[in-house]
């Protein structure tokens, strides 16, 4: 509640309250509200890498991970995301360990 007071008065950091409402709610294990305050700071600051990579995990963590690669797309074709990189490495390597083929 004190989050939507702050955001009635100021809508100057909107995108930024909405992340860390986000990343609240992922941390008490609520994905729901961390998807919807993941998706509406997205949207209102589609360039914000903390934002899409927690919208990223979001959706991974509800089983919709071809949502959450959806989203690293997208942020990708806006910006350059060295995070973003690196979880890609770690995902191929650990694929690669697996004996999974991703060439196929």
């Amino acid at each position: 509640e004190k989050f939507r007071e702050i955001l009635s008065i100021s809508s100057k950091y909107e995108a930024a309250i909405f992340g860390l409402m986000g990343h609240i709610y992922y941390q008490l294990k609520d994905l729901s509200n961390s998807l919807d305050c993941y998706q509406k700071s997205t949207n209102l600051s589609p360039k914000s890498e903390l934002a899409s990579i927690g919208l990223f995990h979001t959706l991974w963590d509800l089983g919709r991970e071809w949502d959450a690669f959806a989203e690293a797309k997208r942020f990708l074709s806006l910006c350059d995301s060295e995070e973003y990189l690196l979880m890609i490495e770690e995902m191929r390597d650990s694929f690669e360990a697996a004996g999974i083929d991703l060439n196929n």
